[in-house]
């Protein structure tokens, strides 16, 4: 396993009593979320656990992993986040990227300050929005990013086009 771990979905509840668990994927999903991975990890330091089925519903994604058979051991994981090692996905086209890998990047203005770390990047369906220090949302979208540098760790974003939704 590779060093490098991807935050994919956050545990939000269990679904029946048989293990089962509500997801909440980081970033935008379709149908085809984690299809095709057979281990994924609870929490950075959690060992890979198997996959064993994967599905979208109204509310979201239902997730079943080996090894977890209550809804009392699901209980226990609520707001865990649940990883993939970076390994095991194909590397993204130019001007692409996981919304995995932005997590934990520097946010930094034009100017050159640094305004905090990017701590979850979800989904609003018009737009991915990229959390940051927990108390500020930017929508992802050229207008306000600038630039992603994966590189360099960080995200540069106009903050005149976007100052009051840094308060």
């Amino acid at each position: 396993m590779s060093d490098k771990l991807l935050a994919i979905a956050r545990i939000k509840a269990p679904q029946g009593l048989a293990g089962k668990m509500w997801i909440s994927p980081l970033g935008q999903a379709d149908n085809s979320f984690l299809q095709g991975y057979s281990q994924i990890l609870i929490g950075r330091q959690g060992a890979p656990r198997s996959v064993v089925s994967i599905a979208k519903r109204n509310k979201g994604f239902v997730l079943e992993l080996a090894g977890i058979t209550s809804s009392d051991q699901v209980e226990l994981l609520l707001g865990e986040t649940l990883y993939i090692d970076r390994a095991w996905l194909p590397e993204p086209e130019e001007d692409e990227f996981y919304a995995g890998d932005l997590v934990g990047l520097r946010v930094v203005a034009l100017s050159g300050e640094e305004l905090g770390r990017v701590t979850q990047v979800f989904s609003t369906g018009a737009s991915d929005v990229l959390e940051i220090d927990g108390r500020s949302m930017i929508p992802l979208v050229e207008a306000f990013v600038k630039e992603i540098d994966l590189d360099q760790g960080q995200i540069i974003i106009d903050t005149a086009e976007i100052g009051e939704l840094l308060d």
